[in-house]
C-alpha cells in the first residue's frame, strides 16, 4: 500500500484571471495569523492549473513552536516548515510524497515546488489569502468559507484511508467501503467482504459505538479483505475521537483510524 494523504474536496476548474490584491490587504501577516488555518485555490495569475485541480493548503504548529504548511493540488501532498519575514514566506525543509501522478499533475507539482522555494510574498484580505512571487499570484479562499463542513449524518463516507500510528495508507480498490450515520442514532458500513452495524453517540468531538455487530461476507478479492482488516480490528464498542473537515471524515483512536470522503 502507498503512503498516500489523502486530501480531496471538490472544486469549480481553475480559471486564469488578472488583477492584484485589494488595498486593503493585511501588511503585518506573520506565521501566528495563519496557523490553524487552510485555504481553497480561488484563481491563478501567471500559471495554467490543471483542469479541476483541487488545489489545498494548509497551515499548522507543532508542540515545539515550528510553523508547517502542507499544499495539495490532487495527487501528492507538499509538506514544509516556513517562517514569514516582513511578509516574504520563506521555506524550509520541504517534502513531497511520491505517489504516482499523472504527467500533468506531475509537472504541476514541480511548479508548485519551485513557487513556494522562490519565497513569494503573502497577503491576507478578510477571508482571502494571496502568494505571489516575480511570475505569478494565487488568489486563495479560506476553506471553511468556500466549502463549509459536512454533518456526520448528512453523507455516505467513501472510506479510502487507513491511519495506523503515524502513518496514512490506502490502496486502489474498484469500490472503496461506505459507513453511514443516522438520525436515529444507528450507523452501518458495507464492504464487498464485511458488514458492520450498531448504535453511535455524539459528544463534542468523541464518537461512542454500542451493539456492535459484525458479519464477514466469503470474498474472493483479497486486496479488498486485507483492507477491510484494519477497520474490523477499529470498529468496535468503544469510545473514539472524530473530526470533519470539509468533505472528510476522520475516526481515530489510540493513534489509529479510518478517513473517508463524504458524499
Amino acid at each position: 500500500m502507498n503512503n498516500m494523504p489523502r486530501l480531496m474536496m471538490a472544486m469549480a476548474g481553475l480559471m486564469l484571471t488578472t488583477g492584484c490584491p485589494p488595498k486593503d490587504i493585511d501588511a503585518d501577516v506573520d506565521e501566528d495569523k495563519l496557523t490553524g488555518l487552510s485555504y481553497v485555490l480561488e484563481s491563478a495569475e501567471g500559471y495554467t492549473l490543471v483542469e479541476e485541480s483541487n488545489f489545498m493548503l494548509f497551515f499548522s504548529e507543532s508542540a515545539q513552536g515550528e510553523t508547517y504548511f502542507s499544499a495539495s493540488t490532487g495527487c501528492n501532498s507538499i509538506d514544509g516548515i516556513y517562517s514569514i519575514d516582513d511578509g516574504v514566506m520563506n521555506v524550509d525543509m520541504m517534502s513531497i510524497t511520491e505517489i504516482w501522478c499523472s504527467d500533468e499533475l506531475s509537472t504541476q507539482e514541480d511548479w508548485l515546488l519551485d513557487f513556494f522555494h522562490s519565497a513569494p510574498l503573502v497577503n491576507r484580505s478578510g477571508d482571502r489569502m494571496f502568494l505571489e512571487n516575480e511570475s505569478a499570484m494565487l488568489t486563495f479562499l479560506d476553506r471553511e468559507v468556500a466549502t463549509p463542513d459536512l454533518s456526520l449524518t448528512e453523507a455516505t463516507w467513501s472510506i479510502d484511508t487507513i491511519i495506523e500510528g503515524k502513518g496514512i495508507s490506502t490502496t486502489n480498490l474498484e469500490a472503496y467501503p461506505v459507513m453511514w450515520f443516522s438520525d436515529d442514532g444507528t450507523f452501518g458500513f458495507s464492504s464487498v467482504c464485511t458488514e458492520i452495524e450498531g448504535e453511535y453517540t455524539t459528544s463534542g468531538a468523541v464518537l461512542s459505538l454500542s451493539n456492535v455487530l459484525l458479519t464477514i461476507i466469503e470474498c474472493d478479492d483479497a486486496m479488498a479483505s486485507s483492507f477491510d482488516t484494519p477497520i474490523i480490528e477499529l470498529i468496535d464498542d468503544g469510545e473514539f475521537s472524530y473530526s470533519i473537515d470539509a468533505s472528510r471524515l476522520t475516526i481515530e483512536q489510540d493513534s489509529y483510524g479510518i478517513s473517508g470522503i463524504g458524499e
